[in-house]
């Protein structure tokens, strides 16, 4: 698609072009649902990490 952008040169002066500006792509890479498994590991990671902070924090 062409558009009209203003284009500011070196010398600091603007230039109006004609551009080939490409259309974004659709996202269509969402997120993948997350299985029970990886879910899971997240809370053992996120309880371990708090154990260790704990343990840090009470010495």
């Amino acid at each position: 698609m062409k558009k009209l952008v203003t284009v500011l040169k070196s010398d600091g002066s603007k230039e109006a072009k004609m551009m080939d500006i490409p259309e974004p792509e659709p996202e269509t890479d969402l997120e993948p649902a997350l299985s029970m498994e990886d879910i899971t590991l997240d809370m053992l990671a996120d309880h371990e990490e708090r154990l260790c902070m704990l343990e840090l924090t009470t010495l």
